[in-house]
């Protein structure tokens, strides 16, 4: 919603949607009006302390897991052009 938010608004999606491997959620980066990068990021793995560990829970909704295909109105919802480099910010 928040990445939908900001498309409306004109912000540009720099790069998203991502899905990180430690913690598992996903994750968006645009600019601020300063251009200092941003993450919004959502759905991050739940620590239960008295386990002591993170919930658990599968990497992927679909199992097994499969190459996903998505449809050419799916790929691209927020019209982020990837070419932006997160290494360099």
């Amino acid at each position: 919603m928040a990445c939908d938010a900001l498309r409306a608004k004109g912000v540009p999606t720099l790069w998203s949607p991502a899905r990180h491997t430690a913690g598992h959620n996903l994750a968006g980066y645009h600019h601020d009006p300063d251009k200092v990068l941003i993450e919004l990021y959502t759905d991050m793995d739940v620590f239960i302390p008295e386990l002591g560990m993170c919930e658990a829970r599968p990497w992927h909704e679909h199992f097994p897991m499969r190459p996903k295909s998505w449809k050419l109105s799916e790929l691209n919802t927020w019209g982020a052009e990837y070419v932006f480099n997160l290494a360099q910010g």
